[in-house]
Order: structure tokens, then C-alpha cells, then sequence
């Protein structure tokens, strides 16, 4: 097939079969003596491909493969046809764009991709790992959207729920499904009558966000408690911490601050979380008092503009590597943080959110405004900051009734 810029084949890349038998179809694409390989949503094995695309096909098996062969030509013509000036680039855009159309795993695919282009990492993962897990029941490498109704989430959700995830996670992947029919729709791919999603239709399970905050009682029994000096216990302790000192920064916020971020004993940064989504979002301001400059003291690295202020992450490391880091050191600070409070007699299960909410919580018993909690939290609204620590009003609220209680006054003497 012929554009007068670009050339391009579709065969089976036989190099490995996968489980069921089948080789992946690819594309490949000729332009100014470079070549480039795409993949198709097909797989077929070799008898099947021969009998459907090189000989006349017989079989309706074999004429729905030829059709969809067929198909996936119809489209790259389409492309070349009106690509004008060719470049790989804007053919891979449009061939992904065209893939997605009317297919709710290419949907997926592409927008990780594109997640992963703005280095959302761990966005990207929760899309990818939703595309398995519906993968995993549907059992089909395409997912039309029109097959994606209300009776199908139904299904799914209580699959999922019967296989043990819980109504978080299936929430999670719903409103990954959800996402993606939304930009279908606004790109005219499927019409909205398909939409599965709103009132009378398919309900996302909600899962109300627990309020995790420790009293400061609970925070001090866990700075004194003993731990084994330099060890794994006592260094994780300190970067639960160095978040509850920080104005509850984030593990990811944390692990990326540089010696550069620090002028005049103020440790400066944009939140990763917006850093890519929102250019305005306010920058976070950590003051270093005396128990969080304990901590660099004994555990950062050695002083220098380019190094990360903590022995966390090392310099030209990949996003896919911080992201992977990030999440190994939340869990070790989960595992060592709950070891010493099951000594000290909490039986909450402690997480790095409840550093977070700590600090919040303890500014507010403590009459500070909340906008400046929310300044402190680098909340891009202070309505973020009223709901966030909501429950800490109903707190405040028994220590004012309490003031309704006589205290107990000392008897006069003469």
C-alpha cells in the first residue's frame, strides 16, 4: 500500500508465540529508508492468518479475521491519505488515536502512555492495572464500549468484590472506565447514548475517606519510644517524622527535596502531585525546627546543591524508579511506624496519611486559622483544607462544652 511518501506491510511477528497459540499482527511502516514496528490489537496464529489474509478465506472464522485485517488497512490508508507531510510522529499519533476509537483497552493504552509522557507514574499504573484486572474477567484483548453497559459493570464490580478487592479499588477502576468514555465521547469516537455512568444507570461504589489523625499523646509516645539507634526501625520512625515536622509533607514530596530547595533555614517545593496539572498551585514552605534538622543532621546526605536532602533517591534515576522507590519506602515506613506503636499500645494502624492529618489536626486544636492550615498543607483551596479536617470542628466542639463543667475549686482556708 502506497502513500506517496510512505509504504508500509502487515504480517505475523512469529519471533515468540504467546500462551493460546497465537502470534501478535504488526505493522510496519517504510519511510526514507528507516522503518519503524507498530503493534495491532490483532493475534493470530499462523494457520489462521494464512488462511484468512494470504488465501481466499472459507470459514466465517476465518472471514470475520480477513475483515478485521481489512479493517485496520482501511484505516491506515485513511491516515496516509491525509497525513500530508509524512513523519513517524504524526502517523503514530493518528494510528493510536484510530486504534482507541471504538476500543476501550486501546483507550486505556494510550492514555497510560500519555500519563507516563508527564510523568504521572503512579497514574499511569492505576490505569494499567485496571486494563488487567477487567482484562482478567472479560477475558477479550478488545472491549468495544458499546459492550461496556450497566449490566456489564454490575457484573464486573461484583466479581471483583467476589474475588476480594475491595469497594476502593473497584471504585478506583470504575472511575478509570468513566475517564476514558468521557474523552471517548468528546472526541466522537462513541456516541453518549452509550454513557453506562449517572443517575439511574451505573453507580461507582463509594468509599467514605476514614479520618487518620493520632492524638498529640499518641505522637509523643511514639517519639520516645526506644528504638535501636541506626537502625531500619529508627530511620523509618524518623521519616514518619520528618512528614509530621514537615506540615504532613507527602513520602513523594519528601524523598525529592534537594539541599537546593533550602534558603534562610526554609525548605521551599512544589507539590509533585500538581506540579504537572496545576503551573499556579501554591508553593509548599517548610520551616526546619529543631527536631526536623535533628533528623537531616543524622540521616541526610552529604551537603551539596544537587544531592536529594535524604538517602532515598540517587541522581539520574528514572521517574519509573522514584515511583518504584517512593512506594517501597511508604511501606517500610508503615511497617516499622505500626511495630512501634503496637509497643507503645496503639492499636490503630498507623499509615504516612496520618502524619499528614496529625499536623493538621494538631494546628487546629491548637486555634490556628485555618487558612493558614490550608497554606501550611499547600492546598490550592481552603475548602480542600474544610473537609479535610472536618472532624476536627466536632473535636473542638467538646472542648468548648467542656468549659460548661465547673472545675473543682480548692476549699478556703482560714
Amino acid at each position: 500500500m502506497i502513500n506517496s511518501a510512505a509504504t508500509y506491510t502487515i504480517s505475523l511477528d512469529t519471533r515468540r508465540a504467546r500462551k493460546d497459540g497465537t502470534y501478535p499482527v504488526k505493522l510496519r511502516v517504510f519511510f526514507k529508508k528507516q522503518k519503524k514496528r507498530y503493534s495491532t490489537n490483532l493475534s493470530i496464529s499462523e494457520e489462521d492468518f494464512r488462511l484468512a489474509y494470504i488465501e481466499r478465506p472459507i470459514s466465517q472464522k476465518h472471514k470475520k479475521l480477513r475483515k478485521q485485517i481489512r479493517e485496520l488497512e482501511q484505516q491506515i490508508n485513511e491516515i496516509l491519505e491525509g497525513i500530508g507531510v509524512f513523519t513517524f510522529e504524526k502517523f503514530e499519533s493518528r494510528i493510536q488515536t484510530k486504534s482507541a476509537e471504538n476500543d476501550l483497552f486501546s483507550m486505556f493504552d494510550l492514555y497510560e502512555q500519555k500519563l507516563r509522557t508527564e510523568k504521572r507514574i503512579n497514574s499511569a499504573n492505576s490505569y494499567k492495572q485496571a486494563k488487567k484486572a477487567i482484562q482478567k474477567y472479560t477475558k477479550k484483548q478488545n472491549l468495544p464500549f458499546e459492550e461496556v453497559d450497566v449490566k456489564f459493570l454490575n457484573k464486573l464490580e461484583k466479581q471483583m468484590m467476589n474475588d476480594g478487592r475491595s469497594s476502593s479499588t473497584v471504585g478506583i477502576y470504575a472511575r478509570n472506565i468513566r475517564s476514558l468514555f468521557n474523552q471517548a465521547i468528546q472526541e466522537g469516537f462513541v456516541k453518549e447514548d452509550y454513557y453506562p455512568f449517572g443517575r439511574g444507570k451505573y453507580q461507582i461504589p463509594h468509599t467514605p475517606k476514614t479520618y487518620k489523625a493520632l492524638s498529640i499523646e499518641q505522637v509523643g509516645l511514639l517519639l520516645e519510644a526506644e528504638v535501636e539507634p541506626d537502625s531500619s526501625e529508627e530511620f523509618f520512625r524518623d521519616l514518619w517524622f520528618f512528614s509530621y515536622f514537615g506540615n504532613g509533607i507527602n513520602t513523594k514530596d519528601m524523598v525529592l527535596i534537594k539541599y537546593s530547595n533550602i534558603k534562610d533555614n526554609v525548605i521551599q517545593f512544589k507539590r509533585a502531585k500538581t506540579l504537572l496539572t496545576n503551573k499556579t498551585a501554591p508553593e509548599g514552605q517548610i520551616q526546619i525546627i529543631e527536631p526536623l534538622q535533628a533528623i537531616i543532621d543524622k540521616w541526610g546526605n552529604p551537603r551539596s546543591n544537587q544531592n536529594y536532602l535524604l538517602p532515598i533517591l540517587t541522581s539520574g534515576i528514572s521517574d519509573e524508579e522514584i515511583a518504584k522507590r517512593v512506594s517501597q519506602t511508604n511501606k517500610q515506613i508503615r511497617k516499622y511506624i505500626n511495630r512501634i506503636g503496637q509497643r507503645v499500645g496503639i492499636t490503630e494502624h498507623i499509615t504516612t496519611q496520618h502524619a499528614r492529618h496529625s499536623f493538621a489536626t494538631v494546628m487546629a486544636l491548637s486555634g490556628v486559622p485555618l487558612a493558614v492550615i490550608s497554606q501550611k498543607l499547600t492546598h490550592g483551596n481552603i475548602s480542600t483544607t474544610d473537609k479535610y479536617i472536618g472532624r476536627i470542628d466536632s473535636l473542638k466542639d467538646m472542648e468548648i462544652s467542656n468549659l460548661l463543667i465547673p472545675k473543682k475549686t480548692k476549699p478556703k482556708t482560714d
